[in-house]
């Protein structure tokens, strides 16, 4: 993975790199994965209607809600 600008500027200010922050990361969505019961990844991922996806209020994931952009002058 290569470091933006940006990232490398954080690095020298003392900040994580790109890569560690993707490792930090990394930990925390595996911590929070292991965390879940079957019972929340599935709410999860199968949404509680057509354009909210079911969050995990004890572990402070909130519902994640969809829209659907228009593709207009795409083609």
């Amino acid at each position: 993975m290569a470091s933006s600008p940006e990232g490398s500027e954080l690095a020298a200010a003392g900040g994580p790199s790109d890569e560690e922050a993707a490792l930090i990361n990394e930990q925390a969505a595996d911590d929070l994965l292991q965390q879940l019961t079957l019972e929340e990844k599935v709410g999860m991922v199968s949404g509680v209607n057509m354009w909210e996806s079911g969050g995990v209020p004890r572990l402070g994931l909130q519902n994640l809600r969809f829209s659907d952009g228009a593709l207009v002058g795409t083609g």
